[in-house]
């Protein structure tokens, strides 16, 4: 059984806030910490190996997204949940194209707690299961619509699509004409593209998939130059 302690960053330099973020956090068994601006939150990114970072949008002297992306240097898989205010839907998808979450205050406890939960899932799939990325892309079916692979691993993918996310089920089948290969996998996370037309969206290979054929296929893929 899988055991490990998460650790959790909080950043706000709104105290209340901040003591409310935390509070919700520690009804689960995290280690989580907290930091009022920059300087404490570079503090202890330097003291523990943090797994997950939850920021403010905005923060004095720099952005939430900003200090996230800085911290992955020395963190390279820290994951990332902003919390923000209704006009911060402006930057949702940059914060989706970061691999990070956007949730807006005021908030539900459950539906954090949901959040801070799949953040932190998604991290161990990455630890165990390395993606390759496919810079061309994979020409892949979800639910019967075209997309494009945009990196897989052993446990799961990332795929781009015509359409909007919340049509999706989940879990979902998805198929791999090239390969004649056909898995379900769970909805993760998704968002809208940059360009207002497609969805990316990440899923994790459910345990009922013919494991050994997918890691095969993804045995096969090339490795980005």
């Amino acid at each position: 059984m899988y055991t490990r302690v998460y650790r959790i960053l909080v950043l706000d330099d709104d105290t209340l806030a901040l003591y409310q973020t935390m509070s919700v956090l520690k009804q689960r068994d995290y280690l989580v910490v907290g930091a009022a601006s920059v300087d404490q939150a570079q503090w202890w990114l330097g003291q523990w190996p943090i797994d997950l970072l939850v920021s403010a949008v905005r923060i004095a002297g720099v952005g939430g997204l900003q200090f996230l992306t800085a911290a992955r240097a020395q963190h390279p898989e820290l994951a990332g949940i902003l919390i923000g205010a209704e006009e911060d839907r402006s930057i949702e998808t940059d914060i989706w194209r970061h691999g990070a979450q956007l949730l807006v205050r005021p908030f539900d406890p459950a539906r954090f707690l949901m959040m801070v939960a799949e953040s932190l899932a998604a991290i161990r799939r990455r630890q165990r299961w390395p993606r390759k990325s496919l810079p061309q892309g994979v020409a892949v079916k979800v639910e019967g619509a075209q997309g494009r692979l945009v990196d897989a691993s052993y446990g799961g993918l990332r795929f781009e699509f015509d359409g909007e996310s919340y049509d999706l089920p989940s879990p979902m089948t998805v198929e791999v004409p090239a390969a004649r290969l056909k898995v379900r996998a769970e909805l993760v996370w998704s968002a809208r593209a940059r360009n207002g037309i497609s969805s990316l969206c990440g899923a994790g290979i459910v345990d009922d998939v013919p494991a050994a054929e997918w890691r095969r296929f993804v045995d096969r893929l090339p490795q980005p130059e």
